[in-house]
């Protein structure tokens, strides 16, 4: 279908950035009331919503103010966690570390747009090298045999119910995961 008689192209996309990014605010200001500057968090809406006759400028403007000021972006971001403290004394602290990371496969029967993957890491600590023995050479080829346990046959990852714990500090091993099953764990 050809474009209709006076089309606008900034028209077009103003309307889908305004309701795609006046959704995100409403969702996220949902206590505070449209069209009310009464307190803080109220104004912070009505100056984040964009506006129908709002300029470029204007329109960048308050999606800068929403995304960054606000801190949207921030909710966003995974968070990164330091070492618990208990962890500080190991003897396996200055060993190199392995980190997998896992994401769940995307379920199609899911449309919600809130759904959100979840991810994993498990990590685990190379008891019979250093950092002075341990090469890049040696890394890739590690490399390799994860990717080769995990392709062959292909691990599906899901995060379950049933938490399993393991220590093995002498392997380096200490892993809490939560699993689907406790055969699985």
């Amino acid at each position: 279908m050809p474009l209709p008689e006076g089309f606008s192209e900034w028209e077009n996309l103003q309307d889908l950035v305004r309701i795609e990014h006046n959704k995100a605010v409403r969702a996220y200001f949902k206590n505070q009331a449209d069209d009310d500057i009464s307190t803080p968090k109220a104004r912070l809406k009505h100056s984040c919503l964009i506006k129908d006759d709002d300029t470029v400028a204007m329109t960048q403007l308050r999606m800068w103010l929403f995304e960054v000021t606000v801190g949207h972006t921030q909710s966003l971001q995974t968070p990164t966690y330091g070492i618990p403290v208990q962890e500080l004394q190991r003897e396996t602290q200055f060993k190199p570390q392995v980190r997998l990371y896992f994401q769940e496969k995307l379920d199609p029967t899911l449309t919600d747009s809130k759904y959100n993957r979840v991810r994993a890491e498990i990590t685990f600590r190379l008891m019979n090298e250093t950092s002075e023995t341990i090469g890049r050479p040696k890394a890739e080829s590690l490399a390799r045999e994860i990717k080769n346990l995990f392709a062959n046959p292909v691990f599906t990852w899901d995060k379950g119910w049933y938490k399993a714990t393991y220590l093995d500090l002498e392997h380096g091993y200490d892993l809490r995961l939560l699993v689907k099953s406790k055969t699985e764990g």
